[in-house]
């Protein structure tokens, strides 16, 4: 893939599949694809971003709330104690997300490393997402934005 090529962006069906293949691995909870976010981020109260760059620039969003949170640490460990970890729960979430999106979406290209990080709707890009959807994980809805982009020429 050369730096100017732009991979195939999946949609929110494709990007809801992926999620339900990873939650069901790891935490073993039911996900249904719920169609796009609503204009505008709901208010959710964790929210964390990873930045892949390779041979393009991909920045993934990925929110929720500490209800899911929490669910989301018991469900993976089995351990009800374990809901105290659920902002660590969560960003390890997003690292398997960030993981299978890069293997499953975009196989032939090869990024930097990269770590979660936490983020608010402030510092997303100005222009819509190139594909968004949401999710009901459980009862908890999450959603999962994505900017794909060209890298800025030097």
């Amino acid at each position: 893939m050369s730096s100017s090529t732009l991979p195939r962006i999946p949609g929110p069906a494709e990007m809801a599949d992926l999620v339900s293949r990873v939650i069901g691995d790891w935490a073993f909870l039911p996900v249904q694809a719920a169609g796009r976010p609503a204009e505008g981020p709901a208010e959710l109260g964790l929210e964390f971003s990873v930045r892949l760059t390779g041979p393009f620039q991909c920045l993934m969003v990925l929110r929720g709330d500490y209800d899911l949170a929490a669910e989301l640490a018991e469900a993976s460990t089995g351990d009800p104690s374990a809901r105290d970890d659920a902002k660590d729960a969560f960003k390890e979430l997003v690292n398997l997300l960030a993981s299978h999106l890069c293997s499953v979406f975009f196989p032939q290209a090869s990024f930097d490393p990269f770590l979660p990080l936490p983020s608010t709707p402030g510092s997303w890009p100005d222009q819509a997402p190139s594909s968004a959807s949401v999710m009901m994980v459980d009862r908890f809805a999450l959603e999962l934005r994505l900017w794909i982009s060209e890298l800025p020429h030097a």
